[in-house]
């Protein structure tokens, strides 16, 4: 079971099992043990003793006076995989002490792969081997697109957070230009160009066929997107002879970062 257990761990965590194990051995614990000759004990930590109930079937740390002897009887049905979780949290926290609020750790920042993906967290291994676990607060947008990574960066400010830095708006139109579809084409290259290629125009107003109908209709509401896209693609729409009007009050949603990453295992 240790053996199981501690394979999906790194070499920090499988460090601290060796300093807190012992062989497995029998300690009593009156009257609950006295039928089996008492229960596996396989680890000390100052006055703790880890050892397994197998009545319960789960680990249980309690206090001891006399080593062979388990001052306290728990029921707890935790797994070695809890206990092997905690200490890999508390390495993770001690790791997070020496740094700052937004600092990427250094093995983390190189290129590594995704290695299992969670709703609330990724976890990643850097090409050094060492495994991390990325943990979303309040994840506002996510996306994926492979399994290796060329770096991990934390940011402030990105093309992917206009959504919630910026006010929402509508851009309506009025006239027809005389390509419909070379125009609908330059609003997407416009707006991947302004957001670095993050973004495009199927997100704010359909795909580029559904755009060039619109176009070619001569009026209508283009898209609702945030200020910012709405004045890229009226710039556009503009040089091409189409009247704009830019409305709407809606506010910017709240501002958000993209990731939050601590050291797992």
């Amino acid at each position: 079971m240790i053996a199981n257990a501690l394979a999906a761990y790194d070499d920090a965590v499988r460090s601290e099992w060796e300093r807190i194990r012992i062989e497995p051995e029998k300690w009593r614990c009156s009257p609950w043990g006295d039928e089996t000759g008492g229960f596996w004990a396989v680890a000390i930590d100052g006055d703790q003793v880890l050892w397994f109930n197998d009545i319960e079937e789960g680990f249980n740390w309690s206090r001891y006076s006399t080593r062979g002897t388990i001052d306290e009887y728990f029921c707890n049905q935790d797994e070695l995989e809890m206990i092997f979780e905690r200490i890999a949290q508390q390495n993770s926290e001690r790791s997070r002490a020496g740094l700052r609020e937004g600092d990427v750790p250094p093995a983390l920042a190189c290129p590594g792969t995704i290695v299992a993906r969670q709703t609330t967290y990724w976890e990643v291994e850097s090409r050094a081997g060492e495994r991390y676990r990325i943990h979303f607060r309040d994840k506002a947008e996510f996306a994926f697109v492979g399994a290796e990574y060329p770096s991990v960066e934390i940011h402030d400010r990105h093309p992917l957070l206009v959504q919630f830095d910026s006010p929402n708006r509508s851009l309506y139109f009025t006239g027809r230009p005389l390509k419909p579809r070379s125009v609908a084409e330059e609003v997407d290259r416009a707006i991947r160009a302004d957001s670095s290629s993050w973004r495009g125009l199927h997100e704010y107003a359909g795909s580029t066929d559904a755009v060039e109908r619109l176009l070619s209709a001569g009026h209508g509401m283009l898209m609702d997107a945030p200020e910012p896209v709405c004045a890229v693609a009226a710039r556009v729409l503009e040089a091409a002879g189409v009247q704009c009007s830019i409305l709407g009050r809606a506010p910017a949603r709240t501002s958000v970062r993209p990731a939050s990453c601590r050291p797992r295992w």
